[in-house]
């Protein structure tokens, strides 16, 4: 995948020159003469970086800047200029351009300073994803199963390539981490990695949020805003349960998959992008359509190749390879030396079904982490999950994980309820909200409790 670059300059001689130079250093170049024409190619092509002029026939490149991060935000720049002082230096960065060089144009050393820049582009990007994952910093698919391991051949396969590409399977058994990984493995793991979840947008904003709105489009929308298309273009875009799409947006995503065009919410220009598309539902797509829940035509469109992850229950040789994983994990969150597993403990977790998935065993694991100190995880520790505890066993290892006392063990198990509340909400006052409490008693109870 190419870095793309928006030349702008009014001397056609350095504009010629500035644009077979980086043709030549294997850049996917655009050059302009005018800011008006530059903000136009900004907005159609959507440039990693801006190379302009300082002295422009219709605006300075300081100006362009400017209009063009009002478009895209994250568009880096580097100002070219006659006029090298350092009040001309400190007011082009406060305005959001990365560097600048003067006259007469050192063609090297410009390319140095451009990948420098594109390069810290694509580590901040890379660091982002990391930072935005769940529990694992870098998800991994984990696991000697064979159909693991014939997933990860097809992930290696179609990841270099643009297809898109459909990953079916129940909730929590890996879906995110498989899109992450063709993320990973392909040509654009430099450039952005966006996720839309589409159960969780209301249908009537759905079609701004996928493609903007301009100005005006509709009541309340007072500025023009970018759609998470246009932000993902020339990287990768992982639109999670798709199968909620609403009716309506979807001949449009068709159109858009097919053509790589899309119209914001009241415009009549279209825009272009250039996407990676992967999608994900645990839904059965092609009862959806059976049912007229779900367009055919598109369908057959995202279902290019098809990613199928097993539950849990379906690779039972693996639990103990994914719980020791999140132990270690989790442990290294919690700075604490990561417990070896108890002998009995791999046992229990191998004949447990697991229904809620890897999803569920992330969370036993850090509920067991949170109340053992021991050196290592024993069966007992996940008597809430009651993950494969024989019956008459369960109650007994009940009452001594809590303790003899009701004070003591409701104390423990309010611990245990707002902690998870926490960790499944954006903020307290969501929590709050859950729980059933105000926010007020809920931080009244994480100074009591101890949570943090």
């Amino acid at each position: 995948m190419k870095w793309t670059i928006l030349i702008a300059d009014d001397e056609q001689a350095q504009l010629n020159l500035l644009t077979r130079y980086f043709e030549s250093k294997k850049y996917a170049v655009h050059s302009c003469a005018s800011m008006k024409d530059a903000l136009n190619k900004a907005e159609l092509y959507s440039p990693d970086m801006i190379i302009t002029d300082f002295a422009m026939p219709d605006g300075s490149g300081l100006e362009l800047v400017k209009e063009a991060k009002k478009i895209l935000p994250s568009v880096s720049a580097i100002i070219i200029t006659a006029y090298g002082t350092i009040k001309t230096a400190v007011e082009a960065i406060k305005h959001g351009v990365d560097n600048f060089l003067e006259k007469p144009i050192n063609l090297e050393l410009l390319e140095a300073m451009a990948q420098n820049i594109l390069n810290g582009k694509k580590v901040a990007v890379e660091r982002d994803v990391l930072k935005n994952s769940a529990i694992d910093p870098a998800p991994a698919i984990l696991g000697n199963d064979p159909k693991i391991k014939n997933i990860s051949r097809i992930i290696q396969t179609v990841a270099p390539l643009n297809t898109s590409v459909l990953i079916t399977g129940p909730t929590g058994c890996g879906k995110e981490v498989a899109a992450a990984a063709i993320w990973r493995q392909s040509e654009r793991n430099g450039r952005q990695y966006l996720k839309i979840n589409c159960a969780s947008i209301p249908e009537t904003l759905f079609e701004s949020e996928l493609f903007g709105h301009e100005k005006g489009a509709f009541t309340g929308a007072v500025e023009k805003k970018a759609g998470i298309i246009e932000a993902a273009n020339g990287g990768t875009l992982l639109m999670d349960e798709i199968a909620d799409l609403p009716m309506a947006v979807q001949p449009k995503l068709l159109r858009f998959l097919e053509s790589r065009e899309y119209y914001r919410v009241g415009s009549s220009k279209p825009g272009r992008a250039d996407i990676r598309m992967i999608f994900a539902t645990k839904t059965d797509l092609m009862r959806a359509v059976e049912k007229k829940e779900f367009r055919e035509d598109l369908y057959f469109r995202i279902n290019v190749v098809n990613i199928e992850m097993p539950p849990l229950r379906e690779r039972k040789a693996d639990i103990a390879i994914i719980f020791e994983h999140f132990v270690k994990i989790i442990s290294k969150k919690m700075n604490r030396e990561a417990p070896a597993l108890d002998k009995e403990l791999v046992g229990a977790i191998e004949s447990y079904d697991w229904p809620g998935n890897i999803r569920e065993l992330i969370n036993a694991v850090e509920r067991a982490l949170i109340f053992s100190n021991s050196p290592a995880l024993k069966t007992e520790d996940l008597s809430l999950a009651g993950a494969g505890l024989r019956p008459d066993t369960q109650i007994e290892n009940i009452f001594n994980f809590f303790g003899r006392g009701l004070n003591a063990a409701t104390a423990k198990l309010e611990k245990i309820y707002i902690a998870d509340a926490l960790k499944m909400s954006k903020n307290q006052t969501e929590a709050a909200i859950k729980l059933g409490i105000s926010e007020r008693v809920l931080r009244y109870k994480m100074k009591v409790l101890d949570i943090r």
